[in-house]
C-alpha cells in the first residue's frame, strides 16, 4: 500500500508551484490555523508546568498531527492540498482531542462524541475516496465506480475502528474516559459508517456525472495538482462502468 501511494504521488515531471490567488476566506482560515497551533503550544507548556504530563502528551500529539498533511503530502509527495482541507482537518482534530477528551466536553455534552464520530466518517471517507479517485484517474487501478465508492466507504469505517482502538489505549494508559461502555463503542462505529456512507454516495454521484457535494473540493485538488492528472484539473465527466 505504501509503495502504491508513493508511486501515485511521484511523477517524472517536477512539481510545478502554482500561483494561487487566495480569497479573503482563505486568509481567514490560514489565520485561524496559526492561532489554533499557538494556542496548543501554550496549552502544552502550561500543562507541563502544572504537573499534567498525560494531558500535555495528548496536546503534543495533537499539535504534531496538525502538521501531518503538510509534511506527508505537500512536502513528502509534492501534492498541493486546498486550504479548506487543512482547516477542516485541524478543526476536526482540535474538536475531538482537545475540546472532547482533554477539556472533557464529551462528559458535559454527550452528543459531542456522536457528532465527532459522524464527522470522522465523512473526513476519512473523503480521504480514502480522494486516494482511490486519483489512482482511478491515473489508470493505476481498474474497478467499477460502484466498487470504488464501496472501497472509500470501507476506508472510512476502518479508520473509525482504528479510532476506537486509540480511545481504548488512551483510556487504559492515560486515564481518559473516551469509551464508556460497549454500547458507546458500537454507536460510534455505526456513526462512522453513516458518515462514510454519505461520502461514498456523494463520490459516486461525482464520478458518474461530475456533480455533487464533492465537486468543488475535487476540482480544486485537480487544478492545483495537474502533475497527478495530466491536465489543468478542469471537471470531467466520468462514464459509469
Amino acid at each position: 500500500m505504501a509503495t502504491m501511494l508513493r508511486d501515485m504521488f511521484s511523477r517524472k515531471s517536477s512539481f510545478a508551484k502554482q500561483s494561487i490567488s487566495y480569497s479573503k476566506l482563505d486568509h481567514v482560515q490560514r489565520t485561524l490555523i496559526i492561532v489554533i497551533r499557538l494556542f496548543l503550544f501554550a496549552a502544552f507548556v502550561v500543562m507541563l508546568a502544572t504537573g499534567a504530563p498525560g494531558k500535555a502528551f495528548l496536546v503534543a500529539i495533537l499539535l504534531v498531527a496538525t502538521y501531518v498533511p503538510h509534511f506527508l503530502f505537500e512536502r513528502g509527495y509534492k501534492v498541493a492540498l486546498p486550504v479548506e482541507f487543512h482547516f477542516v482537518a485541524i478543526i476536526f482534530l482540535f474538536s475531538c482531542i482537545y475540546a472532547g477528551t482533554i477539556s472533557h466536553l464529551y462528559a458535559f455534552w454527550p452528543w459531542w462524541d456522536d457528532a465527532m464520530h459522524g464527522v470522522s466518517g465523512i473526513v476519512f471517507g473523503f480521504l480514502g475516496f480522494m486516494v482511490l479517485y486519483t489512482l482511478h484517474e491515473q489508470k493505476k487501478i481498474k474497478m467499477s465506480l460502484k466498487l470504488l465508492a464501496l472501497f472509500a466507504f470501507c476506508f472510512g469505517v476502518a479508520s473509525g475502528a482504528i479510532w476506537e482502538i486509540a480511545e481504548y489505549f488512551s483510556d487504559t494508559f492515560l486515564g481518559t474516559n473516551a469509551q464508556h461502555a460497549n454500547q458507546d463503542t458500537m454507536d460510534d462505529i455505526v456513526l462512522d459508517a453513516l458518515g462514510a456512507l454519505v461520502v461514498s454516495i456523494a463520490g459516486y454521484r461525482y464520478l458518474k456525472n461530475g456533480k455533487g457535494y464533492l465537486h468543488r473540493l475535487l476540482s480544486n485538488f485537480k487544478y492545483h495538482n495537474p502533475q497527478l492528472f495530466g491536465s489543468t484539473g478542469a471537471p470531467e465527466e466520468t462514464e459509469a462502468k
